[in-house]
C-alpha cells in the first residue's frame, strides 16, 4: 500500500488517499476514477511527499521489547 497525497489542479484542494501501488494510482486515473473531493474534477496530481521512515537502531523505550537489531542478532 502507498500513501500519497494528492492536489486538485482546478481548486487547489488538497487530500490524501491509499493506492496499492504506483501503477494501481496511474491506472484509476487513466480510467478517470480519481476525483477532487471538493469541485468533481478529475485534474488530479500527485504532489511530493515525505516518507515516513523509522530508524531501527534506536533502543526501544520498552525494555521488554527488543528493537529489530537486537533480534537479527539471536
Amino acid at each position: 500500500m502507498i500513501k500519497y497525497s494528492l492536489k486538485c489542479q482546478d481548486c487547489s484542494f488538497r487530500f490524501d488517499s491509499w493506492f496499492s501501488s504506483s501503477k494501481e494510482f496511474d491506472r484509476l486515473k487513466k480510467l478517470k476514477f480519481i476525483n477532487c473531493e471538493t469541485c468533481g474534477s478529475l485534474q488530479i496530481e500527485k504532489s511530493l511527499m515525505a516518507p515516513n521512515l523509522s530508524n531501527t537502531k534506536k533502543k526501544s523505550k520498552d525494555k521488554n521489547i527488543p528493537n529489530f537489531e537486537e533480534v537479527k542478532k539471536n
